[in-house]
């Protein structure tokens, strides 16, 4: 059995035979790094320069981010128009109400498609400067095991479809099975290892 954990740092790879896990591997991207490239985009599309944006706001726009992720994906219906609104820096301090500046976008399937082809130089993976669904899928194909009998993908960010895509691929989509709660796959696993403690 394989075994694809798609959380919010890293993508995990696990095969396991007869018990026994054989091969372990992990890649330095996953949900967070896509959260980042899609508020690039974003304010690309908004006009906005990413210098505009505060350090202290940078958390809060990151987490816009994920929540308009995890709200397009599985379904992949368009969230229709979005905006950004930056904090600005006065005498005063930051000024969290102002909006001064703002920009608008249409978070939609191309949106996303941006977003996962979109270059970039992707620290600490295999090539130095791909796209997000690329690294991922050459991730993939390099953790395939032909002769396992069954694949499992979990973790929240196993809803984004480039990644379910890659994983029937290079696997066979008869051997894949989606985690029917792939969010709180970590979660429950720990709660029913302390139970079998």
């Amino acid at each position: 059995i394989a075994i694809f954990d798609a959380g919010s740092s890293t993508l995990d790879f696990t095969y396991i035979q007869l018990g026994q896990k054989m091969v372990i591997r992990s890649l330095n991207v996953a949900g967070y790094k896509l959260d980042e490239m899609m508020l690039e985009v974003a304010l690309e599309k908004c006009k906005l320069a990413r210098n505009d944006v505060l350090p202290e706001q940078l958390p809060k726009l990151l987490m816009e981010m994920r929540e308009f992720k995890e709200s397009f994906y599985p379904d992949q219906q368009s969230l229709g128009p979005k905006s950004i609104f930056l904090w600005i820096r006065n005498a005063n301090g930051i000024d969290k109400d102002s909006t001064a500046k703002r920009g608008d976008f249409t978070m939609d399937q191309n949106f996303m498609n941006e977003v996962l082809n979109r270059q970039a130089n992707l620290q600490g993976v295999m090539v130095p400067a791909t796209s997000w669904k690329q690294c991922c899928e050459n991730f993939i194909q390099n953790c395939s095991i032909h002769t396992c009998d069954k694949v499992i993908l979990t973790g929240g960010t196993s809803h984004v479809s480039a990644l379910r895509e890659a994983v029937e691929h290079y696997y066979g989509s008869q051997k894949v099975v989606f985690s029917p709660d792939p969010s709180s796959t970590v979660a429950n696993g720990l709660c029913n290892a302390k139970r079998l403690e």
